[in-house]
């Protein structure tokens, strides 16, 4: 393959010029940054997460192999297991006070920025870990690969149940509205996508014991977890209180205030420059509630580049331009796996199936990976993954998968290759 088969690639899927156009973008807004009088240190690191766009053609290059996409799909599965049995771990380790090691974890956790430990009621602790976001993604395909008409094959459904209550797992763990946020917009593009589908509302039925079901699976996991008599039990903790309390509450917590109070000072920063926005580095001053930032200042007058509200911060950076590009670039990464579906439409109905079985995998594969796709776009909200790269390593994979899955989605020839690896 050519150093510059990505190139021909990206110009057959037709991402080469809303890629280009998202590169022009983030060169105009470090420009327009300095231009500014932005702190130089404050433009470097706005702009270092955005810098993983440039991976996009190595990205492409290397599945352009069917047999590098399977790897890598199997390489994400064992990275999502790994990472869910590791917050459940740490959530282990604080829940029963092992003073040994509770200090070292906390400390290399806040240090390297993967994740958050906040004590919540009792000796309940919330581990949240910003990786988990590729959970919220698996585990809209492993439900609608556990939904589809043909999910048959008990051991094989058995592994698909038990991966997706792990996925759960994490994201109920995390305590995390944002995910929670992206979650509930998951599930409604999930149903829409069974209706769709199926032609009648019968799949919901399933959808419905399957969701419960696993949701009811994961908070066992976690209460087992925290109920373990060695060294010690933990202190008795309403959960139901615990976990409503968190979804249902939308201020009143130090997090909550802190993300409510910054975003009235960004619509001010956004009407600044509205269509071409204020450059990367741009800083923003509020009044914090975090006991941390409070200790340092306690008049609680914050000033950060880095903000909550994902959608807010492109346009505050890049104006409303940039939410154009944005949207650009996201709806050509998507737009193979909306064709795929409108073809599908009505084949997954009950009274007669129109798809084969592996075809019926590959749709909910498809299914899937779109509604996890708009999931992590909800998310971006509230918490910003767009800028991230774990965001934005999410968007490259979704759209190489498309160009070489889906190519008919694009006017292209057929490749190679199965969406996923196995069969059943």
């Amino acid at each position: 393959q050519s150093a510059l088969g990505w190139w021909y690639r990206l110009r057959q899927a037709r991402l080469l010029w809303p890629y280009l156009a998202l590169l022009v973008l983030l060169a105009f807004g470090t420009v327009r940054g300095i231009i500014g009088g932005n702190d130089l240190g404050n433009i470097f690191f706005d702009a270092n997460g955005y810098a993983y766009f440039a991976l996009f053609p190595a990205v492409i290059s290397v599945l352009a192999a069917p047999p590098w996409r399977e790897r890598l799909l199997i390489l994400l599965a064992a990275a999502v297991t790994v990472s869910v049995g590791k917050a459940l771990l740490v959530f282990y380790l604080f829940s029963h006070r092992v003073s040994s090691v509770m200090l070292m974890i906390y400390t290399w956790i806040r240090d390297t920025r993967v994740g958050e430990i906040t004590i919540m009621a009792g000796d309940f602790y919330r581990v949240f870990f910003q990786a988990h976001v590729f959970a919220l993604v698996v585990a809209f395909i492993l439900f609608l690969l556990l939904v589809r008409p043909a999910a048959t094959g008990r051991r094989r459904t058995g592994l698909l149940h038990l991966a997706f209550i792990w996925s759960l797992t994490g994201l109920v763990m995390g305590l995390s509205r944002s995910f929670w946020f992206g979650g509930f917009v998951g599930v409604i593009a999930a149903l829409v996508s069974l209706r769709w589908l199926s032609g009648s509302f019968r799949p919901w039925k399933r959808a419905l014991t399957v969701g419960l079901v696993g949701l009811a699976a994961a908070l066992l996991v976690i209460t087992a977890t925290y109920l373990i008599p060695f060294p010690r039990r933990g202190a008795d903790v309403s959960f139901a209180s615990l976990f409503g309390s968190r979804a249902f509450s939308l201020s009143g917590e130090a997090a909550a205030n802190s993300r409510w109070a910054l975003l009235p000072e960004l619509w001010q920063a956004g009407w600044r420059h509205p269509v071409f926005g204020s450059g990367l580095g741009t800083t923003v001053t509020y009044t914090t509630s975090d006991p941390r930032l409070l200790a340092l200042n306690p008049t609680g007058r914050y000033t950060t580049y880095a903000f909550e509200w994902g959608y807010h911060d492109l346009w505050v950076k890049f104006g409303i331009l940039g939410l154009v590009i944005f949207a650009w670039f996201l709806a050509v990464v998507l737009a193979p796996y909306v064709f795929r579906l409108r073809l599908s439409r009505g084949r997954w109905s009950p009274d007669r199936v129109h798809e084969s079985p592996s075809d019926m995998k590959k749709t909910a594969w498809v299914a899937g990976v779109l509604v996890g796709a708009l999931a992590l776009l909800a998310t971006n909200v509230f918490s910003p993954y767009l800028n991230h790269p774990l965001g934005i390593g999410i968007l490259m994979l979704v759209a190489a998968f498309g160009i070489y899955e889906l190519p008919q989605g694009r006017g292209l020839s057929a490749g190679s290759g199965s969406l996923e690896p196995g069969s059943s």
